[in-house]
């Protein structure tokens, strides 16, 4: 049987990315579409989710649902998903345990942060705090469950589960455990802080009331279940990705040692975006809890996690005690 030209299977490979790519992205779309419908017609304001969205984006206020409004929002809605649908399938294709429904929970949580960021960059408004922080993120969670769903679905070959790859994927699960770490050494600090204080949990519920309600003072601050939990769920969540991305780069760096420094740039990078959700989000937060303690936080959170991957990278260590290599004339 004659050899496949390596040009035709990169086309075949390609065009299967960008066909299930797209479908899966028009599903993500019309499954959280048909999400908001529901809602809105249950509250009895029906299409008031995508006319308030399309204002939002255009910076026009609060808009009537028209065909005039509604249609041109359907359709970049849908261009958003698809375009999303196809780096997923890319990812998807790259690294098949990926598939799965905790993979889609995860990019729902990427969906309901990108959809408050866009909102803050494009017009100022807090989108989850106008339409409701649950309903939004058990929306964007069944779009990514959809999403990964269909994927893992059409897959060449099926995923190998999370548990054996974590067995399997060195990098993987050095990652998850780093941002474990990391996670939870900042989630006990300001425990212990807010202990301190005779304020038993203010921290989470601050970041959470300026996230989901849009609190600009700490008298607005709710401490209740929802609002820490909500917040928790997502401070894991990002701990998490920075993690493997932290484990991938000292992963990188046993075969190229200058990419430790990688290493430091990322935990930079980690606490600006911190910091600079605390400043767009809510800078009062950072008045309230006192900028040493957030300043130190981050710092504990980036030694664990460092320590752990200092720990679990033998190669990286001894590389570090040798010093560069010493070049010798020619």
């Amino acid at each position: 049987m004659p050899a496949v030209p390596a040009t035709e299977v990169i086309v075949n490979r390609t065009t299967r990315v960008l066909v299930h790519g797209a479908i899966a992205g028009i599903l993500a779309a019309t499954s959280l579409a048909l999400w908001f419908l529901v809602a809105d017609s249950i509250a009895d304001v029906p299409l008031r989710t995508p006319a308030f969205l399309a204002g939002a984006l255009l910076g026009t206020g609060n808009a009537h649902p028209t065909a005039g409004v509604i249609i041109p929002y359907t359709l970049f809605h849908y261009a958003v998903f698809i375009l999303l649908g196809i780096v997923i399938a890319w990812l998807v294709g790259s690294l098949p345990v990926l598939r799965g429904a905790l993979t889609g929970v995860v990019v729902g949580f990427l969906l309901f942060d990108l959809l408050f960021y866009v909102g803050l960059l494009a017009s100022g408004t807090n989108i989850i705090r106008a339409l409701g922080w649950p309903l939004v993120l058990a929306g964007n969670v069944v779009a990514g469950i959809v999403m990964l769903g269909y994927l893992g679905l059409v897959g060449p070959v099926r995923g190998t589960g999370w548990l054996p790859a974590l067995r399997e994927h060195q990098t993987l699960r050095n990652g998850l455990i780093t941002g474990l770490i990391g996670a939870t050494v900042l989630a006990v600090w300001f425990l212990i802080v807010d202990a301190i204080a005779s304020t038993v949990l203010f921290t989470p519920a601050a970041l959470g009331s300026a996230f989901f309600f849009g609190a600009t003072s700490p008298a607005q601050v709710t401490i209740d279940f929802t609002t820490v939990a909500g917040y928790t769920l997502i401070h894991y969540a990002a701990f998490l990705l920075v993690g493997v991305a932290a484990a991938a780069v000292v992963r990188g760096s046993e075969d190229s040692p200058p990419l430790v420094l990688g290493l430091v740039l990322l935990f930079v990078v980690a606490e600006t975006l911190f910091v600079g959700f605390v400043t767009i989000a809510a800078n009062w937060i950072l008045g309230a809890l006192a900028w040493w303690a957030v300043a130190l936080g981050n710092i504990l959170a980036s030694a664990g996690m460092g320590a752990y991957l200092w720990h679990a990278h033998p190669r990286v260590r001894e590389q570090m005690r040798q010093g560069p290599p010493l070049e010798h004339p020619a």
